[in-house]
């Protein structure tokens, strides 16, 4: 028998944290069974969002772990893995938290991503890069991305992913701001990452007749300017979720490229309040826990 003294970060109350002290136990008898140990945790908008209401499915999910005990045969002890809450086959998800120790099932194991990497924190964020690329391919089933003129609405972490990832591509791209909007401009592509439905009503002026929108954040579709989008000819694509082989994709752009400029490291689980505060006040873009 293996217990653990597990540590977890919950919500309690708004923009206020209950640390609770649990135990984790792997018995002789649990059958196919991994225990992964946090190694970092990360920050995103929707932890931040439930922080700030004090509540939220999924406070807590952009993280990586490390294999400390296996019964399953293809994840050894000393494996790295980025975990997945929603597998991006869409099919199965797994619970995950601000905590430091977790136990998962042999139906769980294909929400988890090995890494193979120096830079192990540069992977914190697959998942929403994944998304991104995803967003991206739906784009250049349409359009040649390195002929593209594209403007992204929202500068936060989501959209500076989009405008890192299109420049590598060949596109040409502006990020319009709530502080500073893009004018005289002509794109064929717009992407919104800010759920502000009047933000995308002041930039349809800039986007060509027959061009795209992608909508990357939920909107009120009530507020968003449909007649003036329909005299344009333009088409609206949702896109959020991922497939696996948009990870594979994520997985490999991470390995030749760094997130270093987007993301600020601190260290100790008894930061994780610091950094919630601060991505709320926009002092920093993402945040990284380092728990080692």
């Amino acid at each position: 028998m293996l217990e653990l003294k597990n540590q977890q970060f919950e919500l309690s109350g708004r923009k206020n944290l209950l640390l609770k002290t649990n135990s984790i136990i792997v018995n002789d008898d649990n059958a196919k069974v991994v225990l992964l140990q946090a190694i970092y945790w990360g920050v995103c908008t929707s932890d931040v969002k439930s922080y700030v209401s004090g509540k939220g499915a999924y406070f807590g999910h952009e993280m990586l772990l490390k294999v400390i005990y296996s019964r399953i045969p293809n994840l050894v002890k000393g494996t790295y893995v980025v975990p997945i809450h929603t597998n991006p086959q869409g099919k199965h998800t797994i619970k995950l938290s601000y905590q430091k120790y977790f136990i998962m099932k042999e139906e769980d194991i294909d929400n988890l991503f090995p890494i193979e990497s120096i830079d192990l924190k540069n992977f914190i964020f697959l998942d929403t890069l994944s998304c991104v690329l995803h967003a991206i391919k739906k784009i250049a089933k349409y359009c040649d991305i390195d002929k593209s003129e594209i403007v992204i609405l929202g500068d936060g972490f989501v959209g500076q992913l989009f405008d890192k990832v299109l420049k590598s591509k060949g596109a040409v791209t502006q990020i319009s701001r709530r502080n500073h909007i893009v004018s005289n401009y002509s794109a064929n592509v717009c992407i919104d990452t800010t759920g502000n439905a009047e933000f995308i009503n002041r930039h349809i002026e800039l986007i060509d007749n027959e061009g795209i929108i992608i909508l990357f954040s939920q909107i009120n579709m009530k507020n968003l300017n449909i007649e003036k989008i329909r005299k344009n000819d333009m088409c609206i694509f949702y896109s959020y979720f991922c497939q696996r082989d948009d990870v594979a994709d994520a997985i490999e752009y991470l390995r030749e490229n760094s997130l270093d400029d987007l993301v600020q490291v601190f260290s100790g689980a008894e930061k994780l309040k610091d950094v919630l505060d601060l991505t709320e006040e926009k002092q920093i873009i993402r945040g990284i826990i380092s728990l080692e």
